[in-house]
């Protein structure tokens, strides 16, 4: 069994992702037949004038959505999570930085120079 892989493209930013890896995407059929998709959390989708455009390697009016196994899907998921940890993990260690610096100012800023953590000594 094959599975549907279906990617848009943000047309401002260019980047681009799998249609369903953002909780925010939807996919609907137009009165006239066509696919369309729909961001909810910006309202705006492929349709005329949209911020998105479905993403394909075919030239002209003709478009093929590509199609993988079980198997490549799980690979493909699997690359996304890791992608995506890899990620939240680089934006933790940022703010952990920030909020460092910012515990050291305000020491400095208040003479306190030890911090209990909530337990006391």
């Amino acid at each position: 069994m094959l599975y549907p892989i279906i990617k848009v493209r943000d047309k401002q930013t260019g980047t681009e992702h799998i249609v369903g890896e953002n909780i925010h995407d939807a996919l609907s059929i137009t009165e006239n037949g066509q696919l369309q998709y729909i961001n909810y959390q910006c309202l705006d989708g492929t349709g005329d004038d949209g911020a998105y455009q479905f993403v394909d390697e075919t030239e002209g009016n003709y478009r093929e959505i590509d199609f993988v196994t079980l198997d490549q899907l799980i690979d493909m998921a699997a690359e996304h999570l890791e992608v995506t940890t890899k990620a939240k993990i680089m934006l933790y260690k940022s703010l952990r930085k920030i909020m460092d610096a910012e515990l050291q100012k305000t020491k400095k800023e208040t003479g306190v120079m030890f911090d209990t953590g909530g337990m006391l000594p």
